[in-house]
């Protein structure tokens, strides 16, 4: 069997949705990856829900 995916690899699944062949027979990889897009889906949700803060006055002019 190879190596497990780490963090990094199982977050570029979510990213770009391309599949190593060993997430087709890995179980713990494959739970470890579900939680990953729960727990991101949380995150995502959590932010949206954020009011937008207003910029500082004059903030706006002094980057253009």
């Amino acid at each position: 069997m190879s190596q497990h995916l780490d963090l990094d690899a199982l977050a570029d699944v979510l990213a770009d949705g391309h599949e190593p062949e060993h997430l087709q027979s890995c179980e713990s990889c494959r739970a470890r990856l579900s939680e990953l897009g729960t727990a991101t889906t949380a995150v995502s949700g959590a932010l949206a829900a954020l009011a937008t803060p207003e910029l500082p006055p004059g903030l706006a002019d002094r980057l253009a």
